[in-house]
């Protein structure tokens, strides 16, 4: 470049850097400054003008800086007092406001990624209960009962889980009885049979004996007739069990005391499998209760559950077991320990004991 290019060259750095001053268009100003200075490094007016950009370029970045972090916007209040940084390292507070934009970002970033988390959590165990359901009215017991055991160690309290493995199990222990009970019969019908057109004289009390024998068998074992093929029991519905509804249904009226103290036991039936039963009693807050529950027979599995005032309810109150840890009630108030059918293989009544407990 000659000189005369380079002093139009000059020039017109100038006017731009003056016109982007005017404008406060520090960022353009400071550009066309040091690229003045570059050509001429002793043109002290530039040297004044690129200081004096320097320094609003600054104060400005720094108070939107200020903007964005009030605002919350921790990644655009990071990149001003980034750039701030980058023209003077000392300015201000900027460093410690650099870390703090940092810290929120990494906050931020840990809550999404808990949400993240909590949502494939959720999502797993809606696929779970699904699959177990499904594998509930189809009668195969123990692969609902895999199902059911993974959603209990992933989230105990899952809607009606615990009610659905008592269920598998006890359909589960039923099935070597009724197994080895149809075969008896069958067994039996088939000696009947054989009998009926092969008897004769001669075989007239080996054919007597062997029905005897397996007639005894048979009413030793309480069987009078042939074991029809297990259906599943009903599954417990968003409408019939409170335990996977939202809020407790609406009972119809109760044929039992409608109210429980502490230390008091209640014996009570189902007389129908939409009849739900409900309890109330007062407890304070911090105390911590537990709701024992007995029934006549395994064949009968009950949905118990334990909600406040508010139609919330309280996890872990309820037990089959003879001792349980109970749960700690949120505050001073009235709660309902409500009981309804869940499962059987058999017609009602139901009959059951509540008892309940302050530990």
């Amino acid at each position: 470049m000659d000189s005369d290019e380079r002093r139009t060259r000059i020039a017109t750095l100038y006017r731009e850097a003056e016109a982007a001053i005017a404008e406060e268009n520090w960022a353009v100003a400071i550009a066309q400054l040091q690229a003045l200075l570059a050509l001429e490094p002793n043109h002290t007016e530039a040297a004044a003008w690129l200081k004096l950009a320097q320094q609003q370029f600054v104060t400005t970045l720094y108070a939107l800086g200020r903007q964005h972090l009030e605002a919350g916007d921790w990644q655009a209040a990071l990149a001003d007092f980034q750039r701030v940084q980058e023209c003077t390292s000392d300015y201000k507070d900027v460093a410690a406001l650099v870390a703090t934009c940092q810290s929120e970002l990494a906050k931020q970033a840990e809550q999404e990624q808990a949400k993240r988390q909590k949502t494939q959590k959720r999502q797993e165990l809606a696929t779970l209960y699904d699959k177990g359901r499904q594998h509930y009215e189809m009668g195969h017991w123990s692969a609902a009962l895999d199902d059911f055991l993974k959603i209990l160690d992933i989230q105990p309290d899952y809607r009606d889980v615990r009610v659905l493995i008592t269920a598998c199990r006890n359909e589960i222990d039923k099935q070597p009885r009724e197994t080895e009970r149809s075969t008896l019969y069958s067994q039996a019908q088939a000696t009947m049979q054989r009998a009926a057109t092969r008897i004769g004289p001669k075989r007239l009390w080996s054919v007597v004996g062997a029905l005897a024998v397996a007639l005894v068998v048979l009413l030793l074992r309480g069987v009078t007739g042939p074991v029809p093929a297990a259906s599943p029991p009903a599954l417990p519905t968003e409408a019939s069990s409170a335990a996977a509804a939202r809020q407790p249904t609406v009972p119809p009226a109760a044929p039992c005391a409608s109210t429980i103290s502490f230390g008091q036991t209640i014996t009570c039936q189902l007389d129908t499998r939409a009849e739900v039963d409900s309890y109330t009693f007062e407890a304070k807050a911090n105390d911590v209760v537990v709701v024992k529950v007995a029934i006549e027979s395994s064949s009968f599995t009950p949905n118990v559950s334990v909600w406040n005032a508010q139609r919330e309810q309280i996890a872990d109150c309820v037990t089959l077991a003879a001792a349980a840890p109970g749960c700690k009630l949120p505050a001073d108030g009235a709660y309902t320990i409500q009981v309804e059918f869940a499962s059987t293989y058999r017609d009602p009544p139901y009959s059951y004991s509540v008892y309940l407990q302050r530990l």
